[in-house]
């Protein structure tokens, strides 16, 4: 994927170091949040006494889904700006930890799986493209590796965190505190880039941040 298959202009200026930092940070969470609702169907749906083949349902949806958005992601990249998918891919993410806090439904929860599989596979293929077709030759092998490790790292830390939140409370996601007033435990909103303000890459990535 080049610079015009991902919505940049030709002369787009080089991906810099603050801006390749903000950007796999991005990335880095919310593949944090991914893997943490990854796991939570299966152990939170069999406590609940869900029977296993809605349990394997509802766990084949995200990969399903990111099967499915993995062929049209250079083509939205291409027509809508890479930036652009990049933080759709942060919301969809969002609205899809906000869909396991809503409740604990079993549509509810395809409906959460879905919007994570759309998310990482829009996030995925754009930051992978934007770090190697926008960072300098001379450090361009550094970068991609360097951005590679963290994101296999955040598929260990994900569940890490999770195991150590647990899956109990009124709702999978959030744990009831002494005051009676409801707190992220896992922290998936919390954790997600676009639930922090400026989190999100815009600037300094060579291109357009509309």
């Amino acid at each position: 994927m080049n610079q015009t298959g991902l919505g940049l202009a030709k002369s787009a200026q080089p991906l810099n170091q603050a801006a390749y930092l903000a950007l796999a940070a991005s990335a880095g969470l919310s593949s944090i949040q991914f893997w943490m609702t990854v796991p939570l169907a299966a152990l939170a749906l069999a406590e609940r006494g869900i029977p296993p083949w809605q349990i394997g349902l509802v766990g084949a949806v995200p990969w399903l889904t990111l099967v499915a958005l993995i062929p049209l992601v250079p083509k939205l990249a291409a027509r809508f700006r890479a930036l652009r998918v990049f933080r759709t891919g942060c919301w969809l993410g969002l609205a899809g930890a906000g869909s396991f806090a809503a409740g604990d439904a079993i549509w509810l929860w395809i409906l959460g799986y879905g919007l994570c599989g759309a998310g990482i596979a829009l996030r995925w293929i754009v930051s992978d493209a934007l770090i190697a077709v926008l960072s300098p030759s001379e450090v361009r092998g550094a970068r991609i590796g360097l951005f590679e490790a963290w994101i296999g790292a955040t598929m260990a830390l994900g569940p890490l965190i999770l195991a150590v939140a647990g899956i109990h409370g009124s709702l999978p996601l959030y744990d009831r505190g002494g005051s009676g007033g409801d707190r992220p435990a896992a922290g998936a909103a919390r954790t997600h880039p676009c639930g922090r303000e400026g989190a999100c890459p815009g600037r300094g990535l060579g291109a357009d941040s509309g």
